[in-house]
């Protein structure tokens, strides 16, 4: 080997490497997306925290608004003591909250006589706490052929506090107080006694069966009874009306005395017997719920003087 020439491997390792220098300042494409899902996740965690601390402030520390829940009276709630109805009774009721008063016309169908029904009788309802209702007619608005026929026989059953009395089971009323053509049925149960009814001349009250236009049914959810206060002021008849409850759940009748008294309806469905009810209830085990449930009635309509 000549003397100049040198070992390939001696060429080979006097070859330096060289690192390519990173510049500062300059990223590299890892650590721009770090940085970036750095800021977001910083992002959202600043919305949480002020969306957390906006609800604590609100729930916590800031004043809430009252908001008033009351039902907004109607222009005939507000209004209803100031509806004349002096044309046709000369009634006035101490208290007129909740009620929806009214009255009968039947001028459009012709002769009242001929069809038997009335106008100038005035209603007065109320739907809540529960349905009760108040029908007064006064002799002013009648024909004396009306007053013969329907005003005078009524006067004279309440008056004698007669609970055979034939419109009884005819209707739910005497028919100088009847508002429709098909008024519900009912049968009398007892005379409910000892109830006083303030700034009236006389006062006849019932416990009834209450038909509706069919059965009234038994058991322990259905309306089944009614109770009925007529009264008599001046020239006025009053008729008070509870809304149908039930014998079970509302005079809180024994199941014993509930199911002794049932009978089954042909082709119909399971009601009472008027009689065996009667019976029962003139015991007098159920006469202090009865009597409350009157007094509660004729309280709603309490007429000043």
């Amino acid at each position: 080997m000549e003397e100049n020439q040198k070992p390939l491997s001696d060429s080979i390792s006097s070859i330096s490497q060289v690192d390519t220098p990173i510049q500062e300042g300059v990223e590299t494409p890892t650590q721009k997306k770090s940085k970036a899902f750095s800021i977001v996740v910083g992002i959202l965690l600043l919305l949480i925290l002020g969306m957390g601390g906006y609800y604590v402030y609100k729930e916590y520390f800031a004043e809430k608004e009252v908001v008033d829940e009351s039902p907004i009276p109607t222009e005939e709630e507000e209004d209803a003591s100031n509806i004349d109805v002096s044309e046709y009774t000369d009634i006035i009721l101490t208290n007129y909250d909740g009620l929806e008063i009214s009255y009968t016309d039947y001028s459009e169908i012709g002769d009242t006589h001929e069809s038997g029904l009335i106008s100038g009788i005035v209603e007065y309802k109320r739907y809540a706490p529960r349905f009760e209702a108040m029908t007064v007619v006064n002799k002013k608005v009648l024909s004396q052929e009306q007053i013969e026929e329907f005003y005078n026989p009524a006067y004279n059953d309440i008056l004698n506090n007669n609970i055979s009395a034939e419109w009884f089971r005819a209707g739910a009323e005497p028919w100088v107080l009847a508002t429709t053509f098909s008024p519900g049925a009912f049968d009398p149960l007892i005379e409910i006694k000892g109830l006083v009814y303030p700034n009236t001349d006389h006062l006849f009250a019932v416990l009834a069966l209450s038909h509706g236009q069919e059965y009234a049914p038994a058991g322990e959810e259905d309306g089944n009874y009614q109770i009925i206060v007529f009264a008599i002021k001046g020239d006025n008849l009053i008729r008070l009306e509870s809304d149908r409850n039930n014998f079970v759940k509302d005079l809180s009748m024994s199941r014993e005395d509930n199911n002794t008294c049932t009978e089954e309806i042909p082709d119909y469905y399971t009601s009472y017997n008027a009689e065996c009810l009667s019976n029962i209830f003139k015991s007098g085990k159920y006469d202090e719920a009865i009597k409350e449930a009157a007094e509660d009635l004729v309280t709603s309509f309490e007429i000043a003087n």
